[in-house]
């Protein structure tokens, strides 16, 4: 029986491990950790680490679906 996805297996396990884990980088104790009276550019640190966990959250899955649908024919 043929595989429904294919590539290597580490890429099949991260389509489910990588949005769990994503999901702990905004879990309120953590972003205690980042609300802080500081600024970047003006910007509140803790905004900053939000936006960045966003586009980090984007471009992980991207790369996951592109990776996991390479070579399909569907």
């Amino acid at each position: 029986m043929e595989s429904e996805t294919p590539g290597p297996p580490i890429w099949r396990e991260l389509r489910w491990i990588s949005p769990l884990l994503l999901a702990v980088l905004i879990v309120p104790p953590l972003l205690t950790v980042f609300h802080q009276p500081l600024t970047l550019f003006g910007l509140p640190l803790l905004l900053i680490y939000i936006f960045g966990v966003w586009v980090l959250a984007i471009a992980v899955c991207a790369l996951v679906a592109r990776r996991t649908q390479a070579g399909r024919t569907d």
